[in-house]
């Protein structure tokens, strides 16, 4: 619209009576309004025709003129080429009465449900352990703090992890714990993992199987298959995950034929012993590269061991077994009897004749 034709619509122009009242002075905003806009769009025109000014500031895309946001995780894969980012949000239980009748389910690293009792809260400098599921390792890949909202973000190799939060509740004094399982970064990507929620975890942790012995005599003994005597490699399987660092007091030794007590005495302790985990921390494995022929050892799992709550075992255990050449093994046809663990992230294979 013109700015004549403006007026004339308006009723302003020359020959009219003077103009008064509220509708006069709405009019009279009106207008002004219009002449702002019109001034505007003139000052913009060129030939006739307006011109519009695009500023490129999408690089992907320079005609668009939308504007890229850029994040922070975009940001992260953008500097770590060839990795990739996983992200997370960990929670756990407050201090007021949850609403309703039932609460979210959680689940702690040992893998005990219940359902929350108390308000759903975020978990602010919780600790995140992060391991390779698809190698041993002893220590974690990657080790993190959760921040103040309870978010955790981690730049991995591309691959599969498996995950643990711990977090102190200083309510309760009582270590809080949930599993993080599946951690599978994609390189150049973020992948955003679902909420975990951490709770208490009071149950002492069990020893499941040593090698292919899958259950303890009466006396807690594990009675073990033979071993090679060239670099042999014992699992021990928890039955939860466990505190790394707290197999420093497992001991592996020849027992002292020559004790006549029902006890298992050692008469010394193998040097050389090297430990590792599997990605879930369930299964311990002990590498020896020598052992002597034939003769008899003993291993001793004792009550130090811990699991993520620090629970210690629920008792001390013990596993015997007998060595023979590793090349007489080689020779016995052997059959799979069983995989650990069950997620087959990787498996173990016991021996048996078949």
């Amino acid at each position: 619209m013109e700015i004549s034709a403006m007026i004339r619509f308006l009723g302003l122009s020359k020959g009219t009576g003077p103009r008064t009242g509220s509708r006069f002075f709405g009019r009279t905003l009106v207008a002004a309004a219009c002449a702002a806009s019109l001034a505007f769009v003139a000052c913009s025109q060129k030939g006739g025709k307006t011109s519009k000014t695009v500023v490129p500031t999408n690089p992907d895309d320079p005609g668009t003129g939308v504007k890229k946001v850029v994040t922070k995780l975009d940001s992260l894969v953008a500097n770590n080429k060839g990795k990739g980012v996983v992200t997370g949000y960990l929670t756990g239980e407050g201090k007021s009465l949850a609403a309703g009748i039932l609460g979210k389910l959680a689940v702690n690293a040992a893998g005990e449900r219940r359902l929350l009792t108390k308000t759903e809260i975020p978990l602010s400098g919780a600790t995140v352990l992060i391991f390779n599921s698809l190698k041993p390792t002893t220590a974690a890949d990657t080790t993190l703090k959760t921040d103040s909202l309870g978010n955790y973000t981690a730049i991995l190799p591309e691959g599969q992890y498996f995950g643990f939060a711990v977090y102190l509740d200083l309510e309760t004094f009582q270590l809080v714990t949930t599993s993080i399982p599946n951690l599978n970064p994609k390189a150049d990507s973020v992948v955003k993992m679902d909420t975990a929620t951490a709770i208490e975890d009071v149950t002492a942790p069990t020893v499941v199987g040593v090698f292919d012995a899958a259950s303890a005599n009466s006396d807690g003994i594990f009675l073990v298959g033979t071993v090679p005597d060239k670099n042999a490699k014992i699992s021990v399987n928890f039955s939860e995950p466990m505190n790394r660092d707290s197999y420093k007091g497992v001991i592996l030794g020849r027992i002292d034929t020559a004790n006549t007590s029902t006890s298992m005495v050692l008469a010394d302790t193998v040097k050389g012993v090297t430990v590792s985990w599997s990605g879930d921390s369930k299964m311990m494995t002990l590498a020896v590269a020598s052992l002597t022929t034939g003769a008899q050892y003993g291993l001793i799992l004792p009550t130090t061991l811990k699991d993520l709550a620090k629970n210690p075992l629920e008792k001390e255990y013990k596993a015997t077994f007998v060595t023979a050449a590793a090349a007489d093994l080689d020779k016995v046809d052997f059959q799979v009897s069983s995989t650990f663990p069950a997620d087959k992230d990787r498996s173990s294979r016991s021996r048996i004749p078949a």
